[in-house]
């Protein structure tokens, strides 16, 4: 049925484009028939001395000028011109959406690229109903990861593209195309563009070519956003889960339940935590059981992971990333396929990063692979896992804003709950890989017992590194009675050394600064501790 909807769109389309041996680039369209408009170049010579605002100002207001009569020039264009240029702008776009929707693809990388130039600076992208608007940076980054999911592209993949009646100025067009996934199941992918004439400045004058405004992805959208199974040819979810209830060994329905909102809200333990439970169910045998885990620095392939490898991975993940308060259906389980070979489904989180209540949150997709007696074992198993890229996330950059915060509330809560603040300081294991060193001042103080707090002001400066240093003040001694002391304070500055680990996609703590006891400024964020901590025989003073 789905063979037949897909023909009976291309015959009845207005314009389709059929399959070449010889496809173009962009760049080999625009020498053919796009058109260059050189200005006279203005003077810009800037005297000394002398304001030469007038003359930059004057540069801007004539190259605005120059941009609009062009893009109003195109308007006077002949028809049959415009209709030209915008047909074989489109067929080359097509080839190269085509031809870039595969890794196994020769020159898909470049395809991409083509696709990336030209697209507008302030693009916006519709991504499988997901509630994010994507820029075009986020977008690019899909186009890149996505391509690893599906098998080569060849003459014989069925595709169309499909143009619509618009001014000179706009490109409407929409191009399907069916793929087949490396897991065995066919998608139709289709992008719906909106294209408009743009003009800028390159180093020979100005440049004028049509740009992507707009573009909306859909169709079976079976590893990002909104599932939709009508545009796959897999079993629709009831058949699935009729499937599941009809067997008779109910580990397979007890491997999903430990997803579902349903059975973990009878379990205290799960409240803000993601369940680990579902690890149970992995296939004992290293040889059967393949994991991969998205790294958005990784262009290509997703990295193999071992079991323990996910595990630890999975750990720092859930120490990072929660449900937020209150949030009882942040899981949700969509059966993809089910037939003899297993049953494969897609399982995803919606989560919200470090210790702010007010962050937003993100949904985060894994894909599992499950089969009965691999290895003849007369169970169920997940015999493969794979952890969706989330293509709107910077992984590194979410992991950087939030660690401090997390940190220092780990921190605190844990000296709520201490007598002294040095065994208070073992919640630093938590946060570490390898034994922390410290560098403290052994300087003696008289401070003994003090109303705490902790000062943050540092900016927290993008891009991540994969090292950074990030410094919080603790107040021990103020004359104030208000939760927030006013100066003179008496404290101690701590700097936190942490490096990012890429397999664990987690900032440890390696290095800790324990500065000396004295005076501290009141600036910044204040976090306060709502006991008086016992400081002993003080030695960081």
């Amino acid at each position: 049925m789905l063979k037949l909807l897909f023909w009976f769109l291309v015959i009845f389309a207005p314009i389709t484009v059929f399959a070449k041996n010889k496809t173009h680039k962009l760049n080999s369209i625009l020498k053919e028939v796009g058109r260059r408009y050189v200005v006279q170049d203005i003077n810009e010579k800037v005297l000394d001395g002398e304001d030469n605002t007038h003359l930059l100002n004057s540069s801007k207001e004539a190259s605005d000028l120059a941009v609009s009569d062009s893009n109003h020039n195109w308007e006077l264009e002949p028809d049959e011109f415009v209709k030209e240029f915008k047909n074989k702008w489109v067929e080359s776009l097509t080839q190269n959406i085509r031809y870039s929707s595969s890794i196994l693809n020769l020159y898909w990388g470049d395809r991409a690229k083509n696709i990336m130039n030209v697209e507008l600076d302030d693009m916006v992208a519709n991504i499988c109903d997901s509630e994010v608007k994507f820029n075009k940076v986020q977008f690019d980054r899909y186009i890149y990861k996505q391509r690893k999911y599906y098998e080569e592209v060849t003459e014989s993949t069925p595709y169309s593209s499909e143009v619509f009646a618009t001014g000179k100025s706009t490109i409407h067009m929409i191009f399907r195309i069916e793929l087949t996934h490396r897991m065995g199941y066919k998608t139709t992918i289709t992008w719906n563009i909106i294209a408009r004439i743009s003009t800028w400045v390159s180093v020979n004058g100005y440049d004028r070519n049509f740009k992507i405004a707009n573009v909306t992805i859909g169709g079976g959208c079976t590893e990002f956003g909104v599932l939709n199974l009508n545009h796959t040819d897999l079993l629709d979810r009831e058949n699935a889960l009729q499937k599941l209830k009809k067997e008779t060994n109910p580990e397979v329905k007890a491997l999903f339940d430990l997803f579902t909102p349903s059975y973990m809200k009878y379990y205290e333990d799960f409240e803000n935590k993601i369940p680990k439970v579902w690890m149970q169910g992995f296939e004992k045998s290293p040889r059967n059981l393949r994991i991969t885990v998205c790294d958005q620095r990784e262009v290509h392939q997703s990295p193999r992971y071992s079991e323990t490898q996910f595990r630890s991975w999975y750990k720092r993940f859930g120490q990072m990333w929660h449900p937020k308060k209150g949030d009882k259906d942040y899981i949700k389980v969509q059966v993809l396929e089910a037939n003899d070979a297993g049953i494969t489904a897609r399982v995803t989180m919606r989560l919200q990063p470090g210790a702010n209540e007010t962050a937003l949150t993100y949904d985060f997709d894994f894909k599992m692979g499950i089969q009965f007696n691999v290895g003849c074992t007369n169970r169920w198993t997940v015999t493969w896992l794979d952890v969706l890229c989330q293509p709107h996330i910077d992984f590194m950059e979410e992991n950087y804003l939030s660690m401090r915060g997390l940190f220092m509330k780990e921190l605190i809560s844990t000296y709520e709950e201490e007598d002294n603040w040095y065994t208070a300081l073992n919640v630093l294991k938590k946060f570490e890989k390898d034994p922390i060193t410290t560098s403290v001042c052994f300087l003696p103080t008289d401070v003994r017992e003090a109303k705490n707090g902790v000062f943050t002001n540092d900016e927290l400066i993008l891009p991540a590194e994969e090292k950074h240093t990030f410094s919080v003040r603790f107040a021990l001694g103020h004359p104030s009675t208000e939760d927030k002391p006013t100066e003179p304070i008496v404290g101690t500055r701590w700097e936190f050394q942490i490096q990012w680990d890429k397999n664990d996609q987690f900032y440890y703590i390696y290095h800790i600064v324990i500065g000396c006891v004295d005076r501290i400024k009141s600036d910044g964020t204040f976090m306060q501790i709502r006991r008086r901590i016992n400081l002993g025989l003080q030695v960081i003073g």
